[in-house]
C-alpha cells in the first residue's frame, strides 16, 4: 500500500491510500480509500503527508492492505497445461531439510560423483510418498505439480534408486543423527517388529519369495524389519527375502545401530515371535543392553504356566502389601478396571534366567470373551449352513478354528462327506487364558515400568499400518532387487518425516490424527494464475501446520513473491 496525493482544481490536494494491481504483465495503481483534503488534515497533523505515508507503510507490513488480482472471463485456458501446485509439499520439505537429509544426499552424490540431481530426486520421491503415493513413473509425472519444477529425467529416477540402495545404511545413519538434532528422539527403549509386502506377480526370483503373508495373499513377498524409538520415530530398517526367519533379522540390525549409528545403550522390546533364545541371550547379561518381550502362556511349560497363572499371590499395580486371588478379583466389581500382576524368575535347563511379569485384568478378560463370542457365532452359522466344504483357515483368529472336521464315523468307517461340528474343547481351552498376559525381561525395574514399556509396541504396528495403507508401500511395481530395497528406504524416510511432523504439531499444542494431518497436507493446493496463485485449501489441520512450521499459505491469493518466500523458508535447516 502507498499514499497518493492528487491535486484538485481549486488548488487543494486530496490524499488516498492506493494499492498496486497486476493484470498480466502490466502493473497499475488503484485508489482504495479516501483520507481527506490536505487543508483539513493540517489542523490535525503537523505533516499529514508524512503521517499517512507512514500509516501506508505500516498497513503494508501488517498485511492489512488490499491487493486485487484480475481474472479474464473471456480468456481460454490450455487444458493440457498443468496449473495445479501442491503447496502441501512445503511442510514435509521443511522437515526434510530440518533433518539434514538434503546435506546427506549431497554427500552421497559427491561420493558417487553422480551427474544427476540425486538429492532433488530423493526429496521428490520421499515427499511424493506423503502427498500422493504412486509408482515411480507416476511420481515423476506428478512432480510437475510440485512447487519447484523438476530438472531431471525419468531414467535418472531409476539410477537414483540404485544409488540410494547402495548407500542405504549411510542414509539411515545420517537420518538418525539429524532426527536427534531436530526432533525428540529417545532410544533408551527401541521397539522391533517385522512385516512383509506382496508383489503383483506369480513368479519367485530368490528375493521375492513365497512365504507366510501377513495379509494372507497368494503372492511372493519380501520382509521388512523395523526399529522405532520410544516416541514412534523410525530408527533403522532392513529388507530381506520373503522366507527369511524373522528371529535372525534382529541382531544384525542391532549391531548396525551400535556400530554405524553410535547407539550404545538400549532396551529391545518385541513380541514373542522375535524372542528366540539366541536373541534373548544376546540382549541380556550386559550393562548396555536389555530386553522386554511378550511371553506365550500357551507355549510355556506346564509347571511354569501353573506358577504364572496361579490362583493367589496377585499384586495390584500401584499398591503394596496386599495380595489378591483370581476369585476375589473376578467377584469384586470395583476391581474391574485394575491391573494385577505376578512377578517371578525362572531358570531353564540351559541355565538361562528370565524374569516373567504376568498381568491379569477383568476388563481385558471381558473384551477377549466378547470378541470370541462374535467368532463363535460366525462359526455356528458356518456349521449350520450345510456347506460340504468350509475352506482353509485364513489365520489364527479365523472363526473356523472352532469347527471340528470329522472324516469317519464312530465305528471307523470313512464318511462319504465331511461332517462339521463345534469344537467345544477348543473354546474352553482358549477361555482359560482370557485376561492373562505375560512379559519376559532381564530388567530389574518395577513391574509397573515393565508393563509400561511393553505397552509401547503398538507404535511400530501403527507405523506399518500407515506405511501400507496411507503410503501405499505395496504392491511394489519394481522388479530389480536393488530398486525394491530403495523403494522401502524411501518409505522409511517418508515415515521419519511424517512422524516428526506429528511431533512438531504436538509440541505446538496441536493434537491431530495421522489421517487428519495427511488430509491437510494433501488438501493444501493452489492454482497458478500466471501473475499469482489462487489457494484451494481443504483440511482442518492446515492452520495447525502453518503454526507449527511458520509457513502461512492458507490464503485466497498468494503473490509470486510470497510464494518464493514460502519455498525458501521451507528449506531452512534450523
Amino acid at each position: 500500500m502507498k499514499l497518493h496525493v492528487i491535486p484538485m482544481a481549486n488548488g487543494d490536494k486530496r490524499l488516498y491510500f492506493a494499492v498496486s494491481v497486476r493484470n498480466g504483465t502490466k502493473v497499475s495503481s488503484r485508489n482504495v480509500e479516501s483520507i481527506g483534503l490536505l487543508s483539513e488534515l493540517k489542523s490535525k497533523y503537523a505533516d499529514p503527508v508524512a503521517h499517512f505515508r507512514e500509516e501506508a507503510r505500516k498497513r503494508t507490513l501488517e498485511g492489512r492492505g488490499e491487493r486485487s488480482f484480475a481474472l479474464d472471463p473471456t480468456k481460454r485456458l490450455d487444458p493440457s497445461e498443468r496449473r495445479k501446485v501442491m503447496l502441501g509439499y512445503l511442510f514435509p520439505q521443511r522437515v526434510y531439510y530440518g533433518l539434514g537429509l538434503d546435506s546427506a544426499m549431497s554427500a552421497v552424490r559427491a561420493k558417487s560423483r553422480a551427474q544427476f540431481d540425486f538429492g532433488r530426486i530423493v526429496r521428490d520421491l520421499v515427499v511424493g510418498r506423503i502427498l500422493d503415493p504412486l509408482s515411480k513413473q507416476a511420481t515423476f509425472s506428478l512432480s510437475d505439480s510440485f512447487p519447484e519444477r523438476r530438472d531431471y529425467d525419468l531414467h535418472e529416477v531409476y539410477r537414483a534408486l540404485l544409488l540410494l540402495d547402495r548407500e542405504s545404511d549411510f542414509v539411515q545413519a545420517r537420518t538418525y543423527r539429524g532426527a536427534r538434532a531436530y526432533a525428540d528422539v529417545d532410544t533408551s527403549v527401541v521397539y522391533y517388529d517385522c512385516t512383509n509386502f506382496f508383489f503383483e506377480t506369480k513368479e519367485e526370483d530368490g528375493f521375492r519369495t513365497y512365504g507366510k503373508s501377513k495379509e494372507n495373499r497368494p503372492n511372493p513377498i519380501v520382509q521388512m524389519g523395523l526399529f522405532i524409538d520410544s516416541n514412534g520415530i523410525p530408527v533403522s530398517m532392513c529388507v530381506n527375502p520373503g522366507r527369511t526367519n524373522e528371529q535372525v533379522t534382529m541382531i544384525p540390525l542391532e549391531k548396525k545401530m551400535r556400530e554405524e549409528f553410535g547407539i550404545r545403550k538400549f532396551v529391545v522390546c518385541a513380541d514373542c515371535g522375535l524372542s528366540g533364545k539366541k536373541n534373548l541371550r544376546y540382549n541380556s547379561g550386559s550393562d548396555d543392553r536389555g530386553f522386554v518381550v511378550t511371553k506365550s502362556l500357551k507355549r510355556a511349560k506346564e509347571d511354569v504356566r501353573a506358577h504364572l497363572m496361579a490362583e493367589g499371590g496377585w499384586k495390584r499395580a500401584g499398591e503394596s502389601g496386599r495380595s489378591y486371588t483370581i476369585g476375589e478379583i473376578d467377584s469384586d466389581p470395583s476391581l474391574r478396571d485394575a491391573v494385577f500382576f505376578h512377578d517371578e524368575r525362572f531358570r531353564d535347563e540351559d541355565g538361562f534366567e528370565e524374569r516373567i511379569v504376568t498381568t491379569y485384568s477383568v476388563r481385558m478378560r471381558d473384551y477377549q470373551r466378547s470378541v470370541r463370542a462374535d467368532q463363535i457365532d460366525r462359526a455356528m452359522r458356518l456349521v449350520s449352513s450345510g456347506k460340504s466344504r468350509l475352506g482353509k483357515r485364513a489365520g489364527e483368529n479365523d472363526p473356523r478354528r472352532f469347527v471340528r472336521e470329522t472324516h469317519a464315523t464312530e465305528d471307523g468307517e470313512v464318511c462319504g462327506r465331511v461332517l462339521y461340528e463345534m469344537d467345544t474343547d477348543r473354546i474352553e481351552a482358549e477361555m482359560a487364558y482370557d485376561g492373562y498376559y505375560a512379559v519376559s525381561t532381564d530388567l530389574s525395574d518395577p513391574a509397573a515400568e515393565i508393563i509400561r514399556i511393553n505397552r509401547g509396541r503398538w507404535e511400530v504396528e501403527e507405523t506399518f499400518r500407515i506405511m501400507k495403507t496411507d503410503f501405499d508401500a505395496r504392491p511394489v511395481y519394481l522388479s530389480r532387487e536393488a530398486c525394491i530395497r530403495a523403494h522401502f528406504t524411501v518409505c522409511f524416510l517418508a515415515m521419519v518425516v511424517f512422524r516428526v511432523i506429528e511431533q512438531k504439531l504436538l509440541k505446538a499444542g496441536e493434537a491431530w490424527t495421522s489421517s487428519e494431518i495427511l488430509e491437510a497436507i494433501r488438501g493444501c493446493n493452489a492454482t497458478d494464475r500466471g501473475s499469482f496463485y489462487s489457494g484451494e485449501m481443504e483440511g482442518r489441520a492446515i492452520p495447525a501446520l502453518e503454526k507449527a512450521f511458520g509457513l502461512p499459505c492458507c490464503f485466497e491469493a498468494i503473490t509470486k513473491r510470497n510464494f518464493q518466500r514460502l519455498t525458501a523458508r521451507s528449506k531452512k535447516t534450523d
